[in-house]
């Protein structure tokens, strides 16, 4: 009989218990949810930085990030690289070596210097790429910024770590307390169709303004000053520290400028 009530007394004890996490869960759902719930969005890109899969697969995951930031949950991008993943690798195997030759202590410290620049880059890349579809789809024209503009936006995003010889740059910038400035880089073609689109000859002209960010061409405005204006504001918050939710709201490029660098 005393072995029962034993028993019972136990198993009273786990139900009370179980009872108790339930409705704790219940009232504080965010701490559970933000633990419990990251959705993590994997995009895959070569050693120069560029998405190399194909249009249907970046499609799926711009839709998927669409998706997301209207759903108000809570995820992240992960850009990643296999090659750097491999040479992390190999740092960690040579690393638990005990009886390193001079030439592996060379590799390893050769590979944990560039695999810790690589790392930073598509840290600056991911978090951006973030910044850009919460800033476009909540603080920007949600209506107007679907798949296509995704698709632009984040191609554009990629293509702004190139080599930028032989382009103008053009400064983009936001008057205000944080000092906001970004360049972006225009080809022969795009400044041609700027100043078209501006009816000016002389592209010294863009010295005098102001000139508005959100009366760009649609290509240039989706494809090289919204990115500009992501990797700034990554910039502001990972660099300079100042508060996240602050640096989002001056996403909004309504009161942002550009002019000739």
């Amino acid at each position: 009989m005393e072995i029962i009530l034993g028993i019972a007394t136990i198993l009273g004890g786990v139900t009370a218990l179980w009872f108790f996490w339930d409705k704790l869960k219940s009232y504080i759902p965010n701490f559970f949810d933000s633990k419990e719930k990251k959705i993590k969005i994997y995009i895959m890109l070569n050693e120069q930085y560029k998405f190399t899969e194909d249009d249907t697969k970046l499609k799926s995951i711009v839709q998927d990030l669409i998706y997301n930031v209207n759903d108000k949950n809570n995820f992240e991008v992960i850009c990643y690289i296999e090659k750097n993943n491999e040479n992390i690798n190999k740092v960690k195997k040579l690393s638990k070596s005990k009886d390193l030759s001079e030439q592996d202590r060379e590799l390893r410290n050769r590979l944990q210097t560039k695999t810790k620049s690589t790392n930073e880059k598509l840290l600056n890349i991911s978090k951006s790429i973030e910044i850009l579809f919460i800033g476009c789809k909540q603080n920007y024209t949600s209506n107007d910024f679907g798949t296509n503009q995704g698709l632009l936006s984040i191609l554009g995003l990629l293509n702004s770590y190139e080599n930028f010889q032989n382009r103008t740059k053009i400064d983009i910038w936001k008057d205000n307390k944080f000092g906001l400035s970004a360049p972006i880089y225009l080809l022969q073609k795009e400044v041609e169709f700027l100043l078209e689109t501006l009816n000016i000859k002389d592209i010294q002209e863009l010295a005098y303004g102001p000139y508005y960010v959100y009366e760009l061409p649609n290509d240039i405005r989706i494809q090289k000053a919204i990115p500009a204006i992501a990797k700034e504001l990554w910039y502001q918050i990972n660099i300079r520290k100042h508060s996240e939710d602050e640096i989002l709201k001056e996403f909004n490029p309504s009161n942002w400028k550009y002019g000739l660098g």
